[in-house]
Order: C-alpha cells, then structure tokens, then sequence
C-alpha cells in the first residue's frame, strides 16, 4: 500500500514540480503604458483657434461692418487670412464710403487667450493702401469669441473719406465659429 501511496504521490507531484520548475526559468517583464498625449485637435474646447468664421465689427471714424476669416492652428501657432467691410454709419456724403481690409494673421494661442499680428491691403472708395496692427482676441464660449484690434491703415488719400495719410482705427468685434461640418478635413476624391 505504501508503494501505491508513493506512485499515486509521484504520478500528481512531478507535473507540479515541473510547472513549477519550467515558472522559475520565466523571466518577468514589467511592461510600462505608453506615455501621455495630448487628445488629438477635435475642434471643440477652448483653446481650438482652426476654423472659419464670420463676425460684426464697429468702432474709430464711425465704422461699422463684418469680417469672415479661417484660422489653422499648429500648436501654438495660428496663421491666418481675414477679410472685412466696413462703412462709415455716421457719414454725411451722398454715396456710401466704406473701408476693406484682406490681412493675414499670425497669433499664438494661449488657451481661451490669442495675441495677433496682422498685415495686408486696404482699399476705401477708390484709393488703395496697406492696413497693420494686431489685437487681442479672447474665446467666450467654443463658437464665439471677442476681439478688439488696432489697425494703421495708410491710403492714397485721394476719393477716401479717412483723413489724408494714414489713420490709426481702433476697433472691436465679435466672431462666430461656423458648424463643424464646414471645418471639417479637405479631402480629395478622385
């Protein structure tokens, strides 16, 4: 009996010890997550500066208006074009005088927060010239942001109704993201 004890023993012991044996030569491996990222540029949240959009501005020598634009951001970074048309609302000339602006803009972002140089072309009832400056534009909601701009806009004064040479516009404004789906990615179908 005591031999069948044994062989009953041995028969369920060796695969244990050899389980146990093959575990030892094992090597563990601790294998670490992958680090952190940043979540991928969704177009929502604060601090998402692509995209296009439209706005209503107003402020020096009675001008009142709108501006469309398109922002892409890389990083910090924000490159971008912006246009506007502007009309004096409180002018006494017979025909309606009007200044527009087509700039670039280069801002950093800071979150809700994006300072900005801007430069381009201007051009008001007949004369032409250069417009520069830069702003401040500060993000209120994820569609809506504030701004407020100054610009040196330097024109041939002849048939303008600003002053002769350069005038120095201080103005602010309001911009309205558009919907998503005209921020989307471009896409090339062949």
């Amino acid at each position: 009996m005591k031999s069948l004890a044994t062989g009953v023993i041995v028969e369920f012991a060796l695969p244990l010890i050899s389980i146990a044996a093959q575990a030892a030569d094992q090597k563990v491996v601790y294998k670490a997550p992958p680090p952190a990222t940043l979540p991928a540029n969704t177009g929502v949240g604060y601090g998402d500066w692509s995209g296009f959009y439209v706005g209503i501005n107003g402020g020096g020598d009675n001008l009142i208006g709108g501006t469309f634009g398109y922002n892409y951001q890389t990083g910090m970074l924000v490159l971008g074009a912006e246009g506007d048309l502007d009309t004096a609302w409180a002018s006494t000339s017979s025909s309606t005088p009007y200044l527009g602006t087509l700039r670039g803009r280069l801002g950093m972002a800071f979150g809700q927060f994006m300072p900005y140089f801007t430069g381009g072309i201007a051009v008001s009832s007949g004369a032409s010239g250069s417009a520069v400056g830069g702003g401040m534009e500060w993000r209120l909601t994820p569609t809506m942001s504030f701004k407020a701009e100054y610009l040196r806009v330097d024109l041939d004064h002849a048939n303008s109704f600003l002053p002769s040479g350069a005038d120095n516009i201080v103005r602010i404004g309001l911009n309205w993201r558009l919907p998503n789906f005209l921020n989307g990615p471009i896409v090339a179908r062949y």
